[in-house]
Formats: C-alpha cells, sequence, structure tokens
C-alpha cells in the first residue's frame, strides 16, 4: 500500500479529465494514510471540480489523511470489512500525539523533579526545537479540517449521514 503524497493529485487530475462534473463523483479510497496537506490539496481541487457531489466508497481502509478525505465527502459507503481513522498526523515518522505527549510529560516531571532535567535534555534532543509547537499545530490543522469539512457537506442539513 502507499501514502497519500502530493504526486496523487496528478494521476486524480487525469483521471477525472472530461469527466461530467455535473454528475458528481464517487471515490473509491483505500489507504493507510498519508500527508495531510496532500489531502487536503487533493480535497480543495476536487471540490472546485464537483463541489459537495463527491461520495466515498471504502472497501477496506482508509486511514489518517485517507480519513479526512472521506470524512470531507457528501458521504461514505463502507462494509462490514470496512475501517477508518484515526486521523494521526506525523512528524519524524513518529505521530505528533505522541511527540506532544512527550514534551507535555517532560514538562511535568522538570516541575516535580529539578534534577530529572538533564534526562529530559537527552531525551527529547532528538527533536528540532519546534517539534512541540509542530506537533500541536498539526493536531490542530487535522481537526478543523475534520470538523469544517464534515459541517460543510456531510453533516450540513439537507443531507443524511
Amino acid at each position: 500500500m502507499h501514502s497519500i503524497n502530493d504526486n496523487d493529485m496528478v494521476g486524480i487530475m487525469n483521471a477525472v479529465h472530461g469527466m461530467d462534473r455535473g454528475a458528481g463523483l464517487d471515490i473509491i479510497l483505500h489507504t493507510p494514510g498519508g500527508r495531510i496537506a496532500a489531502a487536503e490539496t487533493i480535497v480543495n481541487d476536487l471540490k472546485l471540480l464537483f463541489g459537495n457531489d463527491i461520495r466515498t466508497i471504502v472497501p477496506q481502509l482508509a486511514m489518517s489523511a485517507g480519513t479526512l478525505i472521506a470524512l470531507s465527502c457528501r458521504s461514505i459507503v463502507m462494509g462490514k470489512q470496512s475501517s477508518i481513522g484515526p486521523i494521526d498526523p506525523q512528524l519524524y515518522h513518529i505521530p505528533a500525539q505522541l511527540i506532544k505527549k512527550e514534551f507535555d510529560e517532560a514538562a511535568a516531571e522538570i516541575l516535580q523533579t529539578p534534577n530529572k532535567a538533564a534526562y529530559w535534555q537527552v531525551r527529547l534532543g532528538k527533536f528540532p526545537p519546534t517539534a512541540y509547537y509542530q506537533a500541536t499545530l498539526a493536531m490542530d490543522r487535522a481537526r478543523t479540517m475534520a470538523r469544517d469539512w464534515l459541517l460543510g457537506n456531510m453533516l450540513k442539513s439537507g443531507y443524511r449521514c
């Protein structure tokens, strides 16, 4: 399986070229996830072409960035074997939530036991100085996109979930 990345937009745009845009779009989505920025570009470009008339079909799984794409659609069709989620932004190949948790744990422990600062300095030294901020931004961005896309389409009045 391959992750969603920036190159996928070219393939998607080639696939929808010449389609009747008034008929809407069905996407078969099977992915372990990928770059959230790539998913955002894909969704924004498809919405420019098809508006909110996009349906996702998940035959097996749509994780993380795939979940975001699915949540942007009018509806999601799934079978018993299908699954979506979680939305799990990654930084440095590590879940952003775990990076934030590690920094939060370090701060709490250092406040309680200041002599642990050297241990945490070594442990957290693997990250750049902005890692905590980047992790927080990535999680907030994913949460905001999911909320806005759900409220702007699938959960908008007149549509059924």
